[in-house]
């Protein structure tokens, strides 16, 4: 049967409509896997940024997620694109940028860095170059603080032209969840398989920092072969092409809103010994820096032009 010309889409129109609207895809401004993201690498630190597309998403967890916290409330959240690098900043990265500048970190003045070994404990004579533990030129710096890693990023963007920063809260969970929903990129349950995408505290360092019998570690069913830190980009990335968004070391982010001890900065992503409900997209902390830094601090930088 021929139709009049201005009701031929009109079956088309209707099997539209009754199709069901997928919000979450539509909110998350999501790149698939094959499509290949654009990158740049910063020319005096060689760090690769990937761009991230621009898009909406729910930040923070529902009242259901094990682990919710008051500050978690979900909101919807819009994001211009912008440019994170692809893996956190590494102790080589780090030491070009002391090099060229003699800057001079919160770990070098203070002459420690607080290590878990049974308990935590500053460890003297120790910084950003041997954090307590075992490193090499390919491991995330750590031992930072949140006014080292503002350092990096200021010298960074003298030298490459480019707004180079901390990531924003928003930023930084909108990239860790890369478009899923879950309270991991990968997956609601904290199960062996989180061995395959993130180095968190398991059965690897139980074995090498186990607590008393009295009071054990809980750890994570499986191993991921570190007890500590691990080379940048050991484990399969999220599907923006990020690594160690979980894991690996904590990383310090900016953020406008006032916490118990940080007026504008805070933690995400959980590190080398956290576990379960600590290893979530919005998860945050709020570290005390009375006893100053922690070994597990680290961080990630964003260009924003």
């Amino acid at each position: 049967m021929n139709m009049p010309n201005g009701l031929r889409w009109l079956p088309l129109l209707l099997l539209a409509l009754l199709l069901p609207w997928n919000a979450s895809a539509h909110d998350t401004g999501t790149a698939g896997p094959e499509t290949p993201l654009p990158t740049w690498t910063d020319p005096a630190t060689g760090l690769e940024f990937i761009r991230i597309p621009g898009g909406c998403f729910l930040m923070g967890s529902p009242l259901s997620e094990p682990g919710h916290e008051p500050g978690e409330e979900r909101r919807r959240v819009c994001l211009d694109p912008f440019w994170i690098s692809r893996t956190e900043v590494t102790r080589g990265q780090f030491a070009a940028f002391v090099k060229n500048t003699n800057y001079v970190a919160q770990s070098t003045k203070q002459d420690w860095v607080r290590v878990w070994d049974h308990r935590w404990e500053n460890v003297y004579g120790s910084d950003w170059r041997d954090p307590g533990m075992e490193q090499t030129d390919q491991h995330p710096v750590a031992g930072v603080s949140y006014s080292d890693a503002e350092a990096m990023a200021r010298w960074m963007r003298r030298q490459s032209g480019h707004h180079i920063a901390l990531p924003t809260e928003e930023q930084w969970e909108y990239a860790a969840r890369a478009g899923t929903t879950t309270s991991r990129w990968w997956s609601n349950e904290y199960d062996k398989q989180i061995c395959t995408y993130a180095n968190v505290g398991d059965l690897t360092n139980l074995a090498e920092l186990g607590r008393k019998r009295q009071n054990p570690m809980p750890s994570a069913p499986c191993r991921d072969g570190f007890p500590f830190s691990a080379p940048v980009a050991s484990f399969q990335p999220n599907p923006w092409g990020l690594h160690d968004m979980f894991g690996n070391v904590q990383e310090w982010v900016r953020t406008d809103r006032k916490t118990q001890y940080n007026e504008n900065h805070l933690l995400c992503g959980g590190h080398f010994l956290s576990f379960d409900t600590d290893i979530r997209a919005a998860k945050r902390e709020d570290p005390s820096l009375e006893y100053g830094v922690y070994f597990f601090m680290g961080f990630r930088l964003v260009r924003t032009d």
